[in-house]
């Protein structure tokens, strides 16, 4: 069965295509890779996944701190601050 060839050139064209967006998905997991390893250590997404839970546990942390010492201060100065 032979192809005629304005479909050859249709899947030819598809064919580039998929390639192109693969080679650009590529390099944008090259380049998200390079900067989990220079900004955070990371070697894989297993690490990347582990360090996002500590980075969420300690701004859940740090929050908790926030809102505790925001509160003491507000209890403290309250008489300063009356509407």
């Amino acid at each position: 069965m032979a192809i005629d060839v304005e479909k050859y050139q249709r899947l030819k064209k598809r064919a580039d295509k998929a390639k192109t967006d693969a080679d650009r998905a590529a390099g944008a997991l090259d380049r998200t890779m390079d900067e989990l390893k220079t900004e955070f250590d990371c070697e894989t997404i297993e690490d990347a996944e582990a360090r996002l839970k500590e980075l969420e546990a300690d701004e859940a942390e740090a929050e908790t701190a926030y809102d505790k010492a925001l509160a003491e201060f507000e209890t403290a100065w309250a008489d300063r601050f009356d509407d």
